[in-house]
């Protein structure tokens, strides 16, 4: 159950945010150190739910350990829970693998590894072993079934962050009510859920009202991942774009970036690159 804040609680606790921006700093959040996501996001904090949306097959799975990958890099202490409902723990760590090594994914996939490639596989498997990050292969389950999953491994150990990919393949009634049981979840349970979902839409754009019923209202930001399908000259690189299109805790925006087919991996352009534009008709919100 949600605390009941006495004016002076509430004023205390808002008065220490504001020193805290006015001396150069951030409201506390789970920073990811991908650069630009930081900056638009001021992390994830506890409580809230983002939302990162695509059509099938653009990399959703990929980017969310994009952002597992480079938060651990930069704080190897930050507890993160990945519920995957699709991809089991085996095929998740290969990716993971895939983007410390810098190796071809599919021919890891195949078994296809010359002898040098076992050593740096070796050394980002003994990294990897001792972070503490976990993986739920929750396939078939229902949301009610992961919600007292998660809880119940709370009780024990404390985390930073959970993933839920993605929403619907779990089994559940309607979609607004397993969005408000991940609302809840984060509310009651004070953590951040980043929580994926797939878009079905004719547009070339991906816009709010593409969401399945329920999950805009139940999030505090939303994100819409896109992607080129083709590739430029070599093959393996294709543009790509982030875009927040909903974000109650800063601003609206894009983030362009390139995808490399090869390491699966997604790289913000620097801002000396391209420029950041405002989200025309696919935001909504803004700073509230």
């Amino acid at each position: 159950m949600a605390k009941i804040y006495s004016s002076g609680e509430a004023a205390k606790e808002t008065f220490a945010r504001f020193l805290n921006l006015n001396d150069g700093g951030i409201p506390k959040g789970v920073l990811t150190d991908l650069k630009r996501l930081d900056s638009h996001l001021y992390g994830f904090h506890p409580g809230t739910v983002t939302v990162l949306a695509s059509k099938p097959g653009v990399g959703k799975t990929a980017y969310a350990l994009n952002i597992v990958h480079h938060t651990l890099l930069k704080n190897a202490r930050t507890r993160i829970l990945y519920c995957s409902t699709d991809l089991d723990h085996i095929q998740l760590m290969i990716r993971l693998l895939c983007m410390e090594c810098k190796m071809d994914f599919n021919r890891m996939q195949q078994g296809d590894l010359a002898n040098e490639s076992f050593a740096p596989l070796g050394s980002a498997a003994k990294w990897i072993k001792n972070l503490p990050f976990w993986i739920d292969p929750s396939c078939g389950i229902s949301i009610d079934e992961l919600n007292r999953k998660i809880r119940e491994f709370l009780t024990n150990q404390p985390l930073d962050l959970v993933i839920i990919d993605p929403l619907e393949l779990l089994k559940y009634g309607d979609t607004q009510t397993a969005a408000k049981t991940v609302r809840q979840l984060a509310k009651e349970m004070q953590i951040p859920i980043l929580l994926l979902t797939s878009v079905h839409s004719r547009n070339k754009h991906c816009k709010i009202q593409d969401l399945e019923e329920g999950i805009a209202d139940n999030s505090d930001t939303v994100m819409f991942l896109e992607r080129e399908r083709k590739h430029m000259s070599d093959g393996r690189i294709s543009s790509a774009e982030l875009v927040i299109a909903r974000n109650t805790i800063s601003f609206t925006g894009r983030i362009p970036m390139e995808y490399d087919s090869k390491t699966m991996t997604f790289t913000e352009l620097k801002e000396d690159e391209c420029e950041d534009v405002s989200v025309d008709d696919t935001a909504e919100g803004g700073l509230k």
